[in-house]
């Protein structure tokens, strides 16, 4: 209970963090670099899920089944991760070329890509190692903690400018990283004996394919409607559009950190040791907590909202309301899904997963270019909305069909 505390202290103030920094860039900085700043967080986002090609998929199993593998285990995760990182530098550059992100943010944009990619998944071995404080405090420093040192040393020690925010934000990750590893060697008794084989990580590739798959139509869902909101209505509508689904995404959050984090892996573990009742009994805790958690954490959108209205003075149109409202369904619907996801994950039926995503991903592109155009952020939610009513029902189905 104590840990469950600790780690959900540490995200809230993370979250804190996070509706300070677009706080804080809405009051001090123009709507163009907020924009800016917010395409270059999406990319960043988006790059970590493409560099992984969920490789911890295959890697977490692992973990879990062979104790004796770990040391191997996890290094072969980090050198597949530094290769895909080499390889993928000219993908990226992209961004640059086609100027979505200023050619002087380069140098930043890479080494937070990559640091932010180890962080996040030293993050997810701690929690399926069940150490889900140590997680919450590496996920904090990375999250959280830059934000408010920021925010203290632009009050008058440095310019609040995009190149002083990233580098503060690449300073952490480091941090982040480095004090990953120190725990990781703390946590597991390794045994430090490794032999490369080409034939292990491609196997690894093999199990953690149909997961990537599944990713990047996930990432498509969240991450598309951003591009095209700059493409045909500027960064402004980007800024705004960002500025309310940050908000709004604290019902993911709060949810994922208290309920979904905790029992997870409990359910991962029931399975593979054939505890069928045990295994019933948490998937319906699981589905049980995450529904009266989300639909409580609405609250905390209000006060989000309240806070936002009162520090920045911003006028809620009807639209913008009613954008909102739609946005607080869209993640109520995420988080019911995610229990139908990881039941699917947890009995070995990948395939299921990647057929629910692709079509809630398909789902999703036809509505964001039918619905952008014509009605920026609102059709944006919109068409997530759809997407994620796709997704549920899906999901719902293939979980009825495995147990």
């Amino acid at each position: 209970m104590k840990n469950r505390v600790y780690s959900l202290i540490l995200r809230i103030f993370s979250l804190f963090a996070k509706f300070l920094i677009v706080f804080y860039l809405a009051k001090f900085f123009n709507l163009e670099q907020v924009g800016i700043y917010n395409l270059f967080y999406t990319s960043i986002n988006v790059g970590i899920f493409l560099l992984g090609l969920d490789f911890y998929c295959y890697s977490n199993r692992r973990l879990i089944t062979d104790k004796n593998k770990e040391f191997e285990t996890l290094t072969d995760q980090f050198i597949f991760y530094i290769f895909i990182f080499i390889i993928s530098i000219p993908l990226f550059w992209t961004l640059f070329l086609l100027k979505v992100i200023p050619y002087k943010f380069i140098f930043y944009f890479y080494l937070i890509l990559l640091f932010e990619h180890f962080s996040q998944e030293l993050y997810r071995i701690f929690i399926i190692l069940k150490k889900v404080t140590v997680a919450n405090i590496i996920f904090f420093i990375r999250n959280g903690l830059w934000i408010y040192i920021a925010i203290v040393l632009f009050s008058g020690f440095l310019s609040p400018n995009l190149t002083n925010l990233f580098l503060l934000w690449l300073s952490f990750v480091i941090i982040s990283v480095i004090l990953g590893f120190i725990m990781l060697h703390n946590t597991i008794k390794f045994k430090y004996e490794y032999k490369f084989s080409l034939n292990r990580i491609i196997y690894g590739i093999k199990i953690s394919f149909p997961f990537f798959l599944s990713t990047i139509a996930l990432k498509i869902l969240e991450f598309l409607d951003r591009y095209l909101i700059k493409v045909f209505h500027g960064n402004e509508d980007v800024g705004i559009y960002t500025l309310y689904y940050s908000i709004t995404s604290i019902i993911n959050i709060f949810v994922f950190t208290s309920v979904i984090s905790f029992l997870y892996p409990k359910l991962i573990i029931a399975y593979q040791k054939g505890l069928k009742k045990l295994f019933r009994r948490i998937l319906k805790k699981l589905l049980f907590q995450t529904t009266i958690f989300s639909f409580c954490s609405i609250i905390l959108v209000l006060i989000g909202l309240l806070l936002m209205n009162h520090l920045l003075k911003f006028e809620l149109s009807n639209v913008i309301m009613l954008m909102v409202v739609i946005q607080i369904f869209n993640f109520i619907l995420l988080n019911i899904s995610l229990v139908f996801h990881y039941q699917l994950y947890a009995t070995n039926n990948d395939q299921f997963i990647l057929k629910s995503t692709i079509s809630a991903s398909v789902v999703s592109v036809i509505c964001n270019f039918i619905l952008i155009p014509q009605y920026s952020y609102l059709g944006a939610s919109i068409s997530m909305l759809m997407a994620n009513i796709t997704l549920l029902i899906i999901r719902l189905y293939y979980s009825r069909r495995v147990v």
